[in-house]
């Protein structure tokens, strides 16, 4: 596991993280991956294989985030320890960081805003806290049925709606858009189209849609590692591996697999999540924009920092892009 040391960051920092006993891993290249645990201050304590070469990959290869899962797994059906294992996220201060992206960016008074893949909605409540309604899209009735009943009280009262991202409608308008922690499951140009067709038919002219870690500006693809960690949170035990592979080189895809060993007060299971994924690289994404003519690209940053535009062959630790509706 690795342990935060730090306390809090101040609030015009990058995003933070509560304290916790254990998280589970992503993937990132060498160098993104030591700078992110250089600016964190975070050290490992996990178990670590005996060869050398293959420790320090171990190491240099562990990340904080996780990436979340699509609605056709088990782990999915399961919230209460979904949202468990995303527990070490500062949710009130990532609701803080898309103010101020509204703040900065919006030329349209901003109302309502929809969250892609929402899951169990853990911004709905600092969102709402913040002024603004908040919808909800998510293809899983259990995490909407889970989300509807955690946030029944909240005051403008919330919307979840089942649909699948690809292709969807809504009620009425919204004029900001998200999707979290790469949640941007598209696995086709066919696929990309519609969901950016669907997006401009939500979005009032003027509203903006923000991707966190929705283009690969490093190279999953050529990558094939696996790691483990163990979370502990208010008596359930969570032990994680978590795994990618490549699918089809020329396609793009790999697949990223994730198996949960759940503890809950002596009740056992086993979760497994197997979802496939599509990379999406800056230049390619920066060509589909411009193809579009429902969307202009406002820019894109790292690490949650406004301040910190992306610039030259750098990999940024996890980058952020902002579009407009035209």
């Amino acid at each position: 596991m690795i342990i935060p040391r730090q306390n809090r960051h101040k609030r015009n920092h990058r995003p933070r993280f509560r304290p916790i006993q254990t998280v589970t891993f992503s993937l990132l290249p060498v160098r993104t991956a030591v700078n992110f645990f250089r600016s964190k201050n975070i050290h490992f304590l996990t178990p670590e294989p005996e060869n050398r070469a293959c420790r320090l990959q171990h190491r240099l290869f562990l990340t904080l985030i996780l990436k979340t899962t699509a609605c056709k797994t088990m782990l999915y059906d399961y919230p209460q320890y979904y949202e468990a294992a995303f527990s070490f996220r500062d949710v009130a201060w990532e609701a803080d960081f898309l103010k101020q992206v509204i703040d900065r960016h919006a030329v349209v008074p901003v109302r309502t805003v929809l969250e892609i893949a929402c899951g169990h909605a853990p911004h709905a409540g600092e969102l709402s806290r913040l002024g603004y309604r908040y919808v909800g899209l998510d293809k899983n009735p259990h995490m909407l049925a889970y989300a509807r009943e955690k946030w029944r009280e909240l005051n403008p009262p919330p919307e979840f709606i089942q649909g699948d991202m690809v292709s969807f409608e809504l009620p009425t308008k919204v004029q900001f858009a998200y999707v979290m922690l790469g949640s941007l499951y598209l696995n086709t140009d066919e696929e990309m189209q519609s969901h950016f067709a669907a997006m401009a038919r939500c979005l009032e002219p003027g509203g903006l849609y923000f991707l966190d870690w929705c283009v690969q500006f490093t190279e999953p693809l050529t990558r094939q590692l696996s790691n483990s960690v163990e979370l502990n949170r208010d008596g359930i035990n969570i032990k994680s591996e978590f795994n990618t592979r490549l699918i089809d080189a020329a396609r793009q895809l790999y697949e990223e697999i994730w198996t949960v060993h759940v503890n809950d007060h002596g009740q056992e299971k086993t979760l497994r999540t197997v979802e496939r994924n599509r990379a999406i690289f800056p230049q390619e994404f920066l060509l589909f924009v411009k193809t579009q003519t429902d969307f202009r690209f406002v820019g894109w940053w790292e690490d949650w920092d406004l301040n910190r535009p992306i610039k030259g062959s750098a990999a940024p630790t996890r980058p952020l892009v902002l579009l407009r509706r035209k």
